[in-house]
């Protein structure tokens, strides 16, 4: 069976012909949270991309590392996450954008530093 998709596009000149099944919401902005780890009772601050992923700073004995992992745009796989750190740890909490970026920024410039300096050997 055909259908004249010319008479419908007449019929609605603002339609711009672009379609989707897909109704789930999407993460529109990124999420930015942190949480106490159980080793120390250290935070480990957090962000969901809007891009799918989530980046975790986690400071085990002293030593900060960054962990990258694909999770989806879809808001339910994020609300899925967020309820698995709650339920898995304390004081999950929504922080801004700043005080996340000044602890990876600080992270970054010390993993920079190392392999700088471990590279010149």
């Amino acid at each position: 069976m055909s259908t004249n998709n010319d008479a419908w596009k007449l019929s609605n000149p603002d339609d711009d012909g672009h379609y989707t099944e897909d109704h789930t919401p999407r993460i529109e902005a990124c999420i930015y949270y942190k949480f106490i780890s159980d080793h120390k009772n250290r935070p480990v601050y957090g962000m969901f991309t809007t891009s799918g992923h989530d980046i975790k700073i986690w400071n085990w004995f002293g030593i900060q590392t960054i962990d990258i992992e694909p999770i989806g745009t879809e808001m339910e796989e994020i609300e899925s996450e967020i309820y698995r750190i709650k339920q898995n740890y304390t004081g999950y909490e929504l922080i801004a954008k700043d005080e996340f970026l000044e602890v990876f920024n600080s992270v970054q410039e010390r993993i920079n530093k190392l392999v700088s300096h471990e590279a010149m050997y």
